[in-house]
């Protein structure tokens, strides 16, 4: 489990680091000013609809990028490696649009968790020994 999250912190603390070194610091125009509130309020409105539902299906199918090649390449972005070319082709799309919600589902759910259990972090006995091995 904490395998797992160690190999998607880094990403985010890259990707959050990426995001910050490259925004302007000098002020904003009123015209940037309100594009920056309404980034805000779609992030806020994503974020609530995942709290409501715990599921990232209809974040995924509502606001995701809707071209096949661009969603395999955000999936092999996060999975951090290049679908295998000799598989890529035979690899259903709708089983890689699961598989993408599914890990990111989990991955937020089982963050929110651990942050609540700080520490003193164990995984839910429910989980069984599957997360471990994560």
């Amino acid at each position: 489990m904490r395998a797992f999250v160690m190999k998607i912190l880094p990403a985010l603390l890259c990707v959050i680091l990426l995001a910050s070194s490259t925004y302007k610091t000098e002020a904003q125009t009123p015209a940037q000013q309100e594009k920056q509130r309404q980034a805000e309020e779609v992030g806020d409105s994503l974020i609530q609809r995942f709290h409501e539902t715990l599921d990232f299906d209809p974040i995924f199918k509502e606001f995701f990028v809707s071209n096949p090649e661009m969603r395999r390449l955000e999936v092999e972005l996060v999975f951090g490696q290049k679908l295998n070319p000799q598989f890529r082709d035979k690899i259903d799309q709708t089983a890689v649009d699961r598989a993408y919600v599914s890990g990111w589902t989990f991955w937020h759910l089982i963050s929110a968790y651990m942050f609540t259990q700080g520490k003193d972090f164990r995984p839910p006995p429910e989980m069984g020994d599957g997360v471990v091995s994560l």
